[in-house]
C-alpha cells in the first residue's frame, strides 16, 4: 500500500508541477477527488475498483447498442439495476462481442481531415511537433513509423487510441474515445483540431506554395509594373479651308 501511495505522489506531483513555465496539467482542487481515494484506499477498494474494470468494455457494449445515444443509455442501465447482481452482470457480459468472431472494425469517434501544401519534409515535422504537444499536454504515448510516401504516428493513452497518417498531401486522423471521454467528444474533437490548425497555419519557410498562390502572385509581381505606352496616334490632319 505504501508503494502505491509513493507512486501516487509522484505522479500527483507531475500533474501539479509545470516545468519551463507551461502550465500545469491539472489543479489543487481537480485532484483532491484522487486525494481523498488514495488516502482511504484498502483491499476492499482495489477489489471495487477491478470490478469497475472489468464492467466498463459491457458498459461500452450498451453504449453502442443504443446508439451512443445517453439519454437511452441510461434508460437501459436503470433498467439492469433492477436485476439481481448474478443476472446482471450476466446480462453485461452477453454484450460482449465475441474475440474470435467480430472483426469489424469500430468507427472512430474523431476523424479529422486536413489538406496542405507543405511537402512532405514539412508535413513530418508538424506531425512530430503534435506529437510531442500530445505526450506533454495529454500524456499520450506516441509512436512514430516513417515510410517513404506516408508516415503513421500512433498514440494512445487510458480512454483515448488513434493514428495519425501523414503523407505529402494530407493529414489523416482517426481516434477511438472510451466510455467516459465519450460525453466530451466534440470538445475534444474541437480542441484537437485547433491545435493541429495552429501547427499547420505557421511558417514553414521551406513549404511548398499552392499553384493557386503562385498564380497571385505572379499577378501581382505584373502589377506592380509600369503599364506599356500606347501607341501614339497619328497626329489628325488639318482640314483645308
Amino acid at each position: 500500500m505504501k508503494a502505491f501511495r509513493d507512486d501516487y505522489a509522484a505522479l500527483r506531483a507531475r500533474w501539479l508541477d509545470a516545468p519551463g513555465g507551461t502550465p500545469p496539467q491539472a489543479t489543487t482542487a481537480q485532484v483532491a477527488g484522487y486525494d481523498r481515494w488514495v488516502a482511504q484506499a484498502n483491499n476492499a477498494s482495489f477489489a471495487a475498483q477491478a470490478a469497475y474494470d472489468e464492467l466498463v468494455p459491457a458498459f461500452e457494449a450498451l453504449f453502442e447498442r443504443e446508439g451512443r445515444h445517453w439519454p437511452r443509455f441510461y434508460d437501459a442501465a436503470r433498467q439492469l439495476t433492477q436485476q439481481p447482481q448474478p443476472e446482471r452482470h450476466e446480462a453485461l457480459r452477453a454484450l460482449l462481442p465475441d474475440p474470435n468472431t467480430s472483426r469489424r472494425q469500430p468507427v472512430p469517434d474523431i476523424h479529422i481531415h486536413r489538406e496542405h501544401h507543405l511537402g512532405f519534409k514539412e508535413a513530418r515535422k508538424v506531425a512530430f511537433s503534435w506529437a510531442e504537444k500530445a505526450e506533454e499536454k495529454f500524456d499520450m504515448e506516441c509512436t512514430y513509423e516513417e515510410g517513404e510516401k506516408e508516415d503513421l504516428l500512433t498514440f494512445t493513452r487510458t480512454g483515448v487510441k488513434g493514428t495519425l497518417l501523414v503523407d505529402a498531401h494530407r493529414f489523416e486522423m482517426k481516434a477511438q474515445l472510451g466510455f467516459l471521454l465519450g460525453a466530451f467528444k466534440d470538445r475534444i474533437e474541437a480542441e484537437i483540431g485547433e491545435q493541429l490548425d495552429a501547427l499547420l497555419n505557421a511558417p514553414h519557410p521551406s513549404a511548398k506554395k499552392p499553384a493557386a498562390d503562385k498564380k497571385k502572385a505572379a499577378t501581382d509581381t505584373d502589377a506592380g509594373k509600369p503599364a506599356p505606352k500606347a501607341a501614339a496616334k497619328p497626329a489628325a490632319k488639318g482640314k483645308k479651308a
